[in-house]
């Protein structure tokens, strides 16, 4: 998500500088919330962290990115991601 976030910006010709990397996004959240810069977060995760110091801004048009997943040939899968995979493809 990160990579296509970043060919987006070069593309719409934005330099972000950036002094401080994170690899989590909550750390991110964390880092907005104490107003220190922006992050670029899933939906979801950007929603879970509104505080009334967070706004949300998204892209336009919105980035595309393939979701895949992997489990066990041997194994069924769970109940609960049988259920969570249609709502995946209906939300992207």
């Amino acid at each position: 998500m990160g990579d296509i976030a970043w060919k987006r910006l070069i593309e719409e010709k934005i330099a972000p500088r950036s002094s401080i990397k994170v690899q989590t996004y909550f750390i991110a959240a964390r880092l907005v919330a104490q107003g220190l810069g922006i992050c670029i977060v899933d939906r979801f995760t950007a929603e879970s962290n509104l505080t009334e110091n967070i706004c949300i801004a998204s892209f336009d048009p919105p980035l595309n990115i393939t979701i895949k997943g992997l489990h066990l040939e041997n194994k069924g899968l769970p109940k609960v991601v049988q259920e969570f995979i249609p709502y995946l493809t209906d939300v992207f």
